[in-house]
């Protein structure tokens, strides 16, 4: 799906999306969520996770 496909169906900007991508701006929980129903995905599928923790 295109950023614009994904802005209207979320009823956002194609800049506001393109602030996600670029890590230019952190979405909210809502938007996350949001788009991830838009996206049939699951919500931890739009972040990169970062484990930490014990390193032995």
């Amino acid at each position: 799906m295109s950023q614009v496909e994904l802005a209207a169906k979320l009823g956002v900007t194609v800049q506001q999306i393109n602030k996600y991508v670029i890590n230019k701006q952190k979405m909210s929980l809502q938007v996350a969520k949001n788009i991830a129903a838009i996206l049939n995905c699951n919500i931890e599928d739009l972040y990169e996770w970062i484990e930490v923790g014990n390193n032995e």
